[in-house]
């Protein structure tokens, strides 16, 4: 771990027990990372490595087609041989496309894809085994990957990067929410940078902002239905991130929607 497009979305899911009719968790990239209370994750913008979008309409089953898709928006990879129980589960009505993006978004691999994304993005490299797993086993007892990022983002290493307050400030509206602070903030924000508790109750007020959840729907629609947000489409689930529902939330309420369920139509 370190000493004490960059937009993060920030996720927060509640585990869910085993689907009606499975007797054991839904089959998929991995075992879920918490048994537990509350799973948190953060997503932040990462190129994929699946199949091209156009190639998910080459199953005539729709729920193969959907599974397809879900892999490549969320893990970025086309499906492997476990990805089937997925399959199988829609098939059966075993479960829910909801329940499904729910286990993939709870899955260890969905985790280290976003914990090793937030290294890359914040701190200029990929996450060493110690920070990897430290903060991956601190997901799996409880924890939050947003409290990951305000880790990452109020790090020694992270602050060694941008030297001064202006500097950090700046580099963090940049990478939270893509722009540059205003004067007010900069003079509100650089009183409170004297300590480490400062530091981290800054980056920790910026993360958590409207305006981040705000940017985070925008980044989740456009992920997921393939399009910027419109008064048509979209607007509601920015509207939901903006008010606070957590975005896994809003990520699983677009997985279970018609609007995604129809983009992976044969046309």
């Amino acid at each position: 771990m370190p000493n004490s497009s960059r937009r993060i979305t920030i996720e927060s899911l509640e585990d869910r027990t085993v689907p009606a009719g499975l007797s054991t968790p839904l089959p998929g990239p991995n075992s879920p990372s918490s048994g537990t209370g509350h799973v948190h994750h953060v997503a932040v913008d990462l190129p994929s490595t699946g199949p091209d979008p156009d190639l998910i309409n080459v199953s005539d089953d729709a729920n193969t087609r959907l599974v397809q898709k879900l892999y490549f928006d969320l893990l970025g990879r086309s499906l492997d041989a476990a990805s089937q129980g997925y399959v199988d589960a829609l098939n059966n009505k075993d479960s829910s496309r909801r329940e499904v993006a729910e286990s993939i978004l709870q899955s260890d691999e969905y985790n280290l894809r976003q914990i090793d994304a937030m290294y890359k993005a914040f701190l200029g490299r990929s996450a060493d085994t110690t920070g990897l797993q430290g903060y991956l086993q601190s997901v799996k007892d409880g924890g939050s990957l947003e409290d990951v990022a305000v880790d990452l983002l109020s790090s020694d290493e992270y602050r060694k990067l941008h030297s001064g307050d202006q500097p950090f400030l700046t580099a963090l509206y940049n990478d939270v929410l893509g722009r540059t602070p205003d004067g007010v903030s900069s003079l509100q924000y650089g009183q409170r940078l004297t300590d480490a508790k400062g530091v981290h109750d800054v980056v920790e007020e910026i993360v958590t902002s409207s305006e981040a959840h705000k940017l985070g729907g925008e980044s989740v629609v456009e992920l997921m239905l393939n399009q910027k947000p419109t008064a048509d489409v979209g607007a509601n689930y920015v509207n939901d991130a903006r008010s606070g529902k957590p975005i896994g939330e809003v990520l699983a309420d677009i997985a279970a929607s018609d609007e995604y369920f129809n983009i992976v139509q044969v046309k």
